[in-house]
């Protein structure tokens, strides 16, 4: 499971230092502590197939796809350190962000869970939240996901190459976390991965522009937005999956910029406490199937109802490590 993930994240994002670093900050970090996988202590061989795999998933990424990054990040001005507060602010707008997104999906399940109480049949919940989805897309499409193109697209707002303000990019964020929730709680297959880079690029480059405007009074003499949005897309992730130190290692990799690290930092580890306040109230968040138990047999360990193999409820950020890149 760590080498499969890394390797995924590797050939996804073109990262695969953030790849190695998720296996072993989020799947082996946890399964260590659940007493998986041959105990407390990981061995040198586990750690040498995740980056073999990490190595290995990127080079073929590279020959099949090109050595592009997964984002079309634009070219931004370096982050100046009399800023660092901003980012700070930032990451504590993007820890509040992650809290109401694990809080919304979890409302959402005990909505869906009230709904089969009350007589709904458990195969109409995907039925349900398609059409809730498709309501929602029809003002705000944007909430669809076509890859990271609705990513590109913001942060291409972000240098004003595209027409997004910043409270349409607001709008937009709100949006995307009710059809994430309701996707998810309703049965449909998706994750939180995706997502959540797609809601800190928004986060981001809105709170970028009222940011600098205020401080500038309208000109310009800071940073750009998209730096905001890079930054906010670490901050997010690392609020939402719970894996800091791969949030800030995969935007850096992406920009490879030195100058973001010590923001995303700042950024990232108060986005990561502050989400921490909402984790134990979301520990046993869980996602309602589309089908019966007969029907998910044969899915494998992992069904689709969010339970294990055992039935029991996966936790919220254990949710976000088996969908993967929330594809």
């Amino acid at each position: 499971i760590a080498a499969g993930s890394a390797a995924g994240l590797a050939a996804g994002f073109n990262a695969p230092i953030a790849g190695a670093f998720f296996a072993v900050e989020y799947v082996l970090q946890r399964s260590k502590e659940k007493g998986e996988y041959g105990g407390p202590s990981t061995s040198s061989t586990t750690i040498a197939m995740v980056l073999l795999s990490a190595v290995l998933a990127a080079v073929l990424s590279q020959i099949g796809l090109g050595s592009e990054p997964a984002f079309k990040l634009p070219v931004y001005e370096p982050v100046r350190l009399v800023e660092l507060p901003l980012f700070m602010l930032l990451g504590v707008l993007a820890g509040v962000t992650s809290s109401a997104f694990l809080q919304g999906s979890k409302w959402f399940a005990d909505l869906f869970e009230e709904l089969e109480e009350r007589g709904v049949p458990r195969t109409f919940h995907p039925a349900i939240g398609g059409f809730c989805t498709g309501a929602i897309a029809l003002w705000y499409p944007q909430v669809l996901y076509a890859g990271f193109t609705n990513v590109n697209d913001v942060l291409d707002a972000s240098n004003g190459t595209a027409d997004y303000t910043w409270y349409l990019l607001l709008q937009i964020a709100l949006a995307k976390i009710a059809a994430t929730c309701v996707c998810k709680s309703s049965g449909l297959v998706g994750g939180i991965y995706a997502p959540s880079l797609f809601l800190g690029a928004a986060v981001g480059c809105s709170y970028g522009s009222l940011a600098l405007f205020g401080m500038s009074g309208g000109m310009h003499d800071f940073a750009s937005f998209d730096s905001y949005a890079i930054v906010g897309m670490a901050s997010m992730l690392a609020g939402t999956c719970r894996v800091p130190l791969t949030s800030v290692l995969l935007m850096f990799e992406l920009t490879r910029d030195y100058n973001i690290l010590l923001p995303s930092l700042a950024a990232v580890g108060l986005s990561y406490w502050v989400a921490s306040f909402s984790m134990p109230s979301v520990e046993t968040l869980s996602v309602v199937a589309s089908s019966s138990a007969d029907e998910t047999e044969g899915v494998g360990p992992t069904r689709l109802d969010g339970l294990d193999g055992e039935g029991k409820e996966l936790s919220g950020d254990a949710l976000c490590r088996l969908d993967g890149e929330g594809k």
